[in-house]
């Protein structure tokens, strides 16, 4: 490709196509933020004896009880508890607790991902104003009439404001994506010692 239309067609990219999506992406970030926050706030309210009073049922054979303290409990883990019972009743075989389990790592991890991804792009998206900016400033700095200070001046502002808006961006998405991981972690775990608890040896 020639280098001078490359450089014809860089410059001549607006300041709105590299900030149009890190806004878009701010306003993700703000979403998911909510939405997780919620979604961890509701998790917390839940009875940490959830998993050992079902146990109790189980270990007594009162797995209608077990059932119903389950359904009653609103817990992110119904589905789990659920077909671990129905695994006691031997209504069910134990891939079914497996699949029961990845569904609610699935809830547990939503929008992981998606985090991720935003926390990269904003930075890249960022990183293109920068340098278009910069080119824009170069090649002002190439005319001598009375417009090319002024164009220099754009350019240079074009990059600043790229390479701030999309660390902005960037910034909150790293720190929310950690925290998810963190969270997740914890959740799962827990989930692993209520699948231990009601499937143990024992049962």
């Amino acid at each position: 490709m020639d280098t001078k239309l490359l450089i014809s067609f860089l410059v001549s990219i607006p300041t709105w196509v590299t900030l149009a999506p890190i806004m878009l992406f701010s306003v993700i970030i703000l979403a998911v933020f909510i939405e997780r926050s919620v979604f961890y706030l509701l998790v917390k309210r839940e009875d940490p004896m959830i998993f050992p009073e079902i146990s109790r049922f189980i270990n007594e054979k009162k797995f209608d009880e077990a059932l119903v303290a389950a359904q009653k409990s609103g817990s992110l883990y119904i589905p789990v508890i659920v077909s671990c019972i129905e695994l006691m009743m031997n209504k069910k075989a134990v891939n079914t607790v497996e699949q029961a389990s990845m569904r609610v790592i699935r809830k547990i991890e939503r929008f992981s991902g998606l985090v991720s991804t935003v926390a990269t792009v904003s930075t890249m998206f960022g990183l293109l104003g920068t340098v278009t900016g910069m080119m824009k400033s170069f090649t002002a700095l190439a005319g001598n009439d009375s417009q090319s200070q002024v164009l220099l001046a754009t350019g240079i502002a074009e990059a600043l404001v790229t390479t701030a808006t999309g660390l902005l961006v960037a910034i909150p998405s790293v720190i929310l994506y950690n925290y998810m991981v963190s969270k997740s972690d914890v959740l799962i775990k827990h989930l692993e010692i209520g699948v231990n608890t009601l499937t143990g040896p024992s049962k």
